[in-house]
């Protein structure tokens, strides 16, 4: 089934984490193609079906200050995506999200279950109130049998102020009626919103060092990590060897955790 797979990544200084995610993620007998939209500078990625990206907006519109340029670059990214996707699922995936079990067996879960789209919520965060029933930009499944991608629009709505209309929030309105699931984020404070308890501590005792980092279980497995590590800010801070340095710290680290994760 993995031949009926496009799984779309944006990428702004992200090749490192692109790597070691193909590595990680892709399983022997995978056939799913992997396209990335170079948005940053251009970088060097033989094993990924590249496409040129969207220039930096000089300006965005106005209305929530909380939505910055780089939320509408990122989408202008995936918009791009869309025309080079013919198969029957799409993903959207950040650079780094790492997912636990093996594509396929994704796949099959969202085809068994009818689902339209599946994937991971935001990270409950009691300050922000924000969409957290619906698979979000950064790790979205998309049975394209049952809704047209042609009609996407990741680009977020400023002019909401009610609420974190941030990328892909158009998407989430207009197709929430559509069968959808969610992997449970980790959260350990009281909230209304589906969460798991576990943390990713019970998985591996290793810590990242620079990144943080959202969990998320599926039937109290692990099913995914999204590290917030923001490379290219450390980029002008610490200069390019020392932001790499601390990238591939936190790489190993994930390893660690997908190895440990899949044990059980």
């Amino acid at each position: 089934m993995t031949e009926d797979l496009t799984l779309c990544s944006v990428s702004y200084h992200s090749r490192f984490h692109l790597a070691m995610n193909d590595e990680l993620t892709r399983r022997p007998g995978d056939r799913f193609r992997w396209l990335v939209v170079q948005n940053g500078p251009v970088e060097d990625l033989p094993q990924f079906s590249v496409v040129p990206g969207a220039s930096r907006p000089t300006s965005i519109p106005a209305g929530n200050p909380a939505i910055k340029a780089v939320s509408y670059h990122h989408a202008m990214g995936l918009n791009l995506a869309l025309p080079h996707i013919r198969t029957r699922f799409a993903a959207f995936m950040d650079p780094d999200f790492f997912i636990v079990p093996p594509i396929a067996e994704v796949l099959d879960y969202i085809d068994r279950r009818g689902l339209a789209f599946f994937g991971a919520p935001y990270a409950i965060d009691p300050n922000k109130r924000r969409r957290q029933d619906f698979p979000c930009a950064f790790c979205m499944f998309v049975d394209t049998k049952k809704v047209d991608i042609a009609r996407f629009n990741f680009l977020p709505d400023s002019s909401r102020t009610d609420i974190m209309a941030d990328t892909g929030f158009h998407i989430y309105t207009r197709y929430a009626d559509q069968p959808h699931d969610i992997a449970l984020p980790a959260y350990g404070g009281p909230t209304p919103f589906r969460h798991s308890r576990r943390q990713l501590s019970d998985i591996c005792p290793d810590r990242l060092t620079k990144a943080s980092t959202d969990a998320y279980f599926l039937d109290d497995h692990l099913w995914g990590i999204h590290l917030h590590m923001k490379l290219h800010i450390h980029l002008p801070t610490v200069g390019e060897e020392a932001a790499h340095r601390e990238a591939e710290a936190d790489l190993a680290v994930v390893r660690k955790i997908l190895h440990q994760a899949r044990q059980t």
